[in-house]
């Protein structure tokens, strides 16, 4: 566990890392030119977010969406930990198919009075940070099953969707 968190740099190593194994050098290069480093460094602010918005996570009540296991996802066995909240305003964004409309209602209702929203380049930075890591986490369980096996075939989806994210992002 990192107790303090990821920090940016970290998270860009890890993104440049996962995206050269799956996409390549070309594509390493390309995520490298749209993460801004020093606006990031800037407005990074650590906090315990939940880091893990699959959609199968939520639960509706009424007309409101409830979160079922946001208690500590900072605490797992992963390079995360504690993460700016542009983490999950961007990448759960991302994982949940939001359009842009209801992803600036989503900036708007979670932003405290008073604070100011992740600029865009944070939000960018997280997204394709959150984007490779999962892309990492895909290939890595998807090399403990054997080739052709439902798991296997499973991993082999989210990993073709999350390329093809990632390609549409990184404008290839």
């Amino acid at each position: 566990i990192i107790p303090d968190g990821a920090s940016p740099e970290a998270l860009r190593a890890m993104a440049l890392a996962n995206v050269e194994v799956r996409e390549g050098a070309a594509a390493r290069g390309a995520l490298g030119r749209r993460l801004p480093m020093a606006e990031v460094e800037r407005q990074w602010r650590p906090a315990a977010v939940d880091g893990a918005c699959q959609p199968w996570k939520w639960l509706r009540s009424g007309d409101r969406l409830l979160k079922a296991d946001a208690l500590d996802h900072d605490a797992d066995h992963d390079l995360l930990g504690p993460l700016d909240p542009a983490w999950d305003l961007a990448g759960g964004a991302r994982v949940l198919r939001y359009p842009k409309a209801a992803h600036r209602r989503l900036l708007a209702a979670a932003v405290p009075p008073g604070q100011s929203p992740p600029t865009a380049g944070l939000l960018r930075f997280c997204a394709l940070c959150h984007l490779a890591f999962h892309l990492g986490a895909a290939g890595m369980a998807q090399a403990a099953f054997a080739p052709g096996s439902d798991e296997w075939l499973r991993h082999e989806h989210a990993l073709r969707r999350r390329e093809r994210d990632l390609r549409r992002l990184l404008q290839l």
